[in-house]
């Protein structure tokens, strides 16, 4: 709702739990089949509706939003019922011990995913979706460099691959930490959600303030090599590679990210 004034928008926010569940086709028909089953996450009485209401006044000129020091509002969430099972989403969490060790073995097989989801049913009764059975692949492949840093899983997969050359620049922390370069990008959102022009500038790391300067720090720690050694850059080229452009020398292609945030 846009106030009078054109300056503010007002928007009134509640909990996803504030209406009440109204049986659409119940009150078309007046009746029910007993053996229809209402699936909704909505409370069905309002003794189950939660009060919870907030009013915000969002400045159309600059996208900030403010709350009215006095003004009606509930701020007490109640009344949250067990969402029912038949609603929920069973995830990982949901699997015994025994299955979960099981599919952990098959995705360290690289068994397809449609295999370990009918492995699991049969087992468990319970059906994974793709992402969850992604999300244990991804994390069975990272349990396999557990303790390794990002420098030293890139060094040590190079290393197993015959006929693999690589160059690689190193160094201490700090020296480490000179050579990495932030760019900050500026955009603002126009009317009918176009966007400015990007407005980059490039920042030093000690003035980024604590919790970014940290995960630039945390960024550069991830590629330690051990013995107080970090990777600056490396360049590497596989047999393969080699062998198409002895090839084909007339085509060449690179991707570079150096000097952005995109590394």
């Amino acid at each position: 709702k846009i106030m009078k004034n054109g300056k503010y928008r007002k928007i009134q926010m509640s909990c996803n739990r504030g209406r009440q569940y109204v049986d659409q086709m119940g009150q078309r028909s007046r009746e029910r089949s007993s053996k229809a089953t209402i699936k909704t996450t909505k409370p069905t009485t309002k003794e189950h509706v939660c009060g919870f209401y907030l009013t915000v006044y969002l400045r159309v000129s600059d996208g900030r939003c403010f709350v009215k020091k006095n003004q009606n509002t509930c701020w007490h969430h109640s009344h949250h019922t067990q969402v029912p099972r038949s609603l929920m989403r069973e995830g990982a969490e949901s699997l015994s011990n025994k299955t979960l060790e099981t599919v952990e073995k098959m995705l360290e097989k690289n068994m397809p995913t449609n295999f370990v989801k009918e492995f699991v049913a049969i087992e468990d009764d319970i059906k994974l979706s793709d992402g969850s059975i992604e999300a244990i692949r991804r994390q069975v492949a990272m349990n396999d460099f557990e303790g390794d840093s990002s420098g030293e899983k890139l060094v040590n997969d190079l290393t197993k691959k015959e006929g693999t050359e690589f160059v690689m620049l190193t160094g201490s922390f700090d020296q480490a930490m000179q050579q990495t370069r932030v760019n900050m990008t500026r955009r603002k959102v126009l009317a009918h959600n176009k966007l400015s022009a990007p407005q980059k500038q490039s920042v030093d790391v000690d003035k980024l303030g604590n919790g970014a300067s940290d995960h630039v720090r945390n960024v550069v720690l991830g590629l330690s090599l051990g013995d107080g050694e970090y990777l600056i850059a490396i360049a590497w080229c596989t047999a393969e590679q080699r062998e198409w452009h002895r090839k084909f020398p007339f085509v060449f292609g690179n991707d570079e990210t150096f000097r952005s945030n995109d590394e």
